[in-house]
């Protein structure tokens, strides 16, 4: 039962449950197709390829939406270690209710003030599109003639903790991850519920996310210090805040291995960021509709 629950579970519900930020379908398409991991005859690693047209909004002053076009999903399960789309992660407890599991992952919001889609590898997330806000790259400010310079972030590795259950009511899956990198040094916690429903060839899953971010965290991406104000940028300190989330994704199964996908996404970016003089928008559209080959 082991390898099962850590293979069949963690795979179906962490590519329905995309997030920031962000997400395609592919992934959990991908792992739906698939038999069982307790079949002996079943693989333990997934990939995928989808094309097709979609896009995804930038929050930030002058930042440009992203245009997608692509995706690449794959995911790895050993007996304990595991690799799935981005998160590396080990196996701590197999239980028959609810599997629990250290991760690791990069934090992709830095990629916002890069314009570059943080999609690859990632089946939350889209692929590679258009580049957008270049950090440090002069940008217009709305209200006059003046340039804004656009303050540089980073990307932060987060490690933590990861519960996955499921049953016949759905799924259900929730992170605490802190920053190890010294980047931020915030903390952020998130749980999300999805469900599936099919009808012959169609799955649709529908899912909601909460993600909490702590002030450090949310001001270090969304705050501006005092050195980095300028004219049409003006000093600020974020707070804490909770980020709300709904998908819809639908898939229609061609073959085994060819399937046509569309998925939307929005999210509420949380009041204190929204607040933030470095944003334009309270909240993250994507959407993204292909046809996906699976390996």
């Amino acid at each position: 039962m082991g390898e099962g629950i850590s293979n069949s579970t963690r795979s179906t519900m962490s590519t329905l449950l995309m997030l920031f930020v962000l997400g395609l379908a592919a992934g959990p398409m991908v792992v739906a197709a698939d038999t069982s991991a307790n079949s002996p005859n079943s693989k333990n690693w997934s990939a995928g390829l989808a094309l097709g047209a979609g896009q995804r909004s930038n929050p930030l002053v002058a930042g440009d939406d992203i245009d997608l076009w692509w995706t690449l999903d794959f995911a790895w399960f050993g007996e304990r270690w595991f690799f799935d789309n981005g998160d590396l992660g080990y196996l701590l407890k197999d239980h028959p209710l609810f599997t629990i599991n250290w991760v690791a992952r990069v934090n992709t919001e830095r990629a916002f003030f890069s314009g570059i889609s943080e999609g690859l590898f990632r089946g939350t997330e889209f692929g590679a599109g258009s580049p957008g806000l270049e950090v440090g790259e002069q940008q217009p400010v709305l209200d006059g003639d003046s340039t804004i310079r656009i303050p540089d972030r980073d990307y932060a590795l987060e490690t933590g903790l990861e519960i996955l259950t499921n049953g016949l009511w759905g799924n259900l899956q929730g992170q605490v991850l802190a920053d190890v990198s010294g980047v931020h040094n915030g903390y952020e916690a998130w749980l999300s519920y999805s469900a599936d429903w099919i009808r012959g060839r169609l799955l649709v899953s529908p899912s909601v996310t909460l993600n909490w971010k702590s002030q450090r965290q949310n001001d270090y991406y969304y705050g501006v210090r005092a050195h980095e104000a300028q004219n049409g940028l003006s000093a600020y300190q974020a707070s804490s805040g909770i980020n709300a989330a709904a998908k819809l994704s639908a898939v229609y199964y061609l073959t085994e291995r060819w399937r046509f996908f569309a998925t939307a996404n929005i999210e509420k970016i949380n009041a204190s960021a929204a607040d933030s003089p470095l944003l334009k928008d309270d909240q993250i559209v994507s959407y993204f509709a292909g046809v996906h080959y699976a390996f």
